[in-house]
């Protein structure tokens, strides 16, 4: 004779029995629990998937690395043309070792690049100082991205 099966399904579990048709005592009965899948569960805008904190976290680590890429291939061109002070060693143990050589590039990074883009309108600058405005430049490239932004037309560039 055929059974009776019961089920109990919620978001996050599922709970079963199973019966006797004829004598309605419970033959078999057990539930299945799902993990819940996401962080400050039921809390409305504050609720994140677990795999959000993962990708933020990678993103970041992202948006790290192909800035200090950049930063590299920069003060390997400005070093290449003599824009900066910066000597081959050290460029090489930044690359390798992560070691950013602040202490060579010192005097270099006390020239202030907003008082020498001013200055290049009226006369024109040294290979060091447009060096600097270069590197400046290049770190603080893009647009800034907000919600208030979106859809606008006019944005200021960070510079």
């Amino acid at each position: 004779m055929p059974n009776l099966l019961g089920l109990s399904i919620d978001v996050n579990a599922i709970g079963w029995a199973l019966l006797d048709k004829d004598t309605r005592k419970i033959i078999s009965m057990g539930s299945r629990i799902f993990p819940i899948a996401s962080e400050n569960y039921g809390s409305g805008s504050r609720e994140l998937s677990k795999r959000a904190y993962k990708r933020t976290k990678r993103t970041t680590r992202l948006r790290y690395q192909r800035r200090r890429k950049r930063k590299i291939i920069v003060l390997k061109l400005l070093v290449e043309h003599g824009m900066c002070p910066l000597s081959d060693e050290a460029l090489i143990k930044f690359k390798k070792e992560k070691f950013f050589p602040q202490d060579e590039l010192k005097d270099w990074f006390k020239l202030n690049p907003y008082e020498l883009r001013s200055k290049a309108l009226k006369e024109p600058l040294s290979l060091v100082e447009l060096g600097r405005v270069f590197y400046q430049i290049t770190l603080r490239r893009g647009f800034p991205i907000s919600e208030r932004n979106r859809g606008k037309k006019e944005s200021t560039m960070y510079f």
